[in-house]
């Protein structure tokens, strides 16, 4: 009876420590390595712009165990020594274009299944849009150099896929996700608009994954891709705190943010870790 007893309790045992070890096993960080391609459309009144620039970016986070039912997840993303492109726009003008971007996302995953996710929380970015080098040949759409500094907290929902840990042969996930923004202004940084800032709306979706191979226990290498839109509404005008004197006349100078929408895809090589 007592060996009985004792094989019973033996095999009541077995789950809890099965599904302690699983526990301990979820989870994994990584660092990435990639290029991201940025095109970049702008379009106020009968002008428009487009330029397309590529520059190396660093990601860097991790996918963290809460419980059987919950794990988190931060993911922090950088433009990586920046390069330039040539801007072009509809009346012949070309100038210089430059791109960086620094994006904080942090998620709470709810598991439908051990894989399959729904996900949910806030991005934290920062934008830089320098403008410079004008062609002088050209009429003027701006003169100088000038610079757009954005700021948002966008609010995110989405699905996931991911298989959870290293601790298999492949590693793989796949994310999908939309936002729009609790918090957006923006500054151009010309001494003629004044620091007037603006305030817009929009949105964002992205799309997400990649496939690792285990080079050693809890270590693996894999590729990565990703592919983000967003789109800017235009804000304005609104007065700058500048009068002008044309004609004789005294008149205020207003500013608009153009309406905008920005294309991103990067891809590159991906280091896991679960030690």
């Amino acid at each position: 009876m007592k060996k009985k007893l004792s094989l019973l309790l033996i095999a009541s045992c077995i789950p809890s420590i099965v599904h302690a070890e699983n526990q301990e096993n979820e989870g994994y960080s990584y660092f990435s390595l990639g290029m991201e391609n940025t095109s970049y459309k702008e379009f106020y009144s009968k002008s428009n712009s487009s330029v397309s620039v590529t520059s190396p970016t660093i990601n860097t986070g991790g996918l963290y165990s809460i419980n059987n039912k919950w794990d988190f997840s931060i993911d922090a993303l950088g433009t990586f020594s920046p390069n330039h492109s040539n801007e072009h726009w509809n009346n012949g003008q070309k100038n210089q274009f430059e791109y960086i971007k620094a994006m904080t996302d942090v998620l709470l995953q709810y598991k439908l299944t051990p894989q399959w996710r729904i996900v949910a929380g806030p991005t934290l970015s920062y934008q830089t849009y320098k403008r410079y080098g004008r062609d002088s040949s050209t009429e003027s759409i701006f003169t100088g150099v000038w610079e757009e500094k954005t700021t948002d907290i966008y609010a995110n929902v989405g699905i996931a896929y991911d298989s959870g840990n290293l601790y298999n042969n492949w590693h793989y996930y796949v994310q999908a996700k939309a936002g729009i923004p609790l918090y957006s202004q923006t500054e151009n940084t010309a001494t003629e608009l004044n620091g007037v800032t603006f305030n817009t709306f929009g949105y964002r979706s992205s799309l997400s994954g990649g496939i690792s191979y285990r080079l050693m226990k809890g270590i693996h290498l894999g590729l990565f891709t990703a592919l983000s839109y967003e789109y800017r509404q235009e804000d304005g005008p609104k007065f700058t705190g500048v009068i002008i004197e044309s004609n004789g006349k005294k008149q205020a100078m207003d500013a608009t943010l153009p309406e905008a929408q920005i294309i991103n895809f990067s891809a590159g090589i991906q280091v896991l870790w679960k030690l």
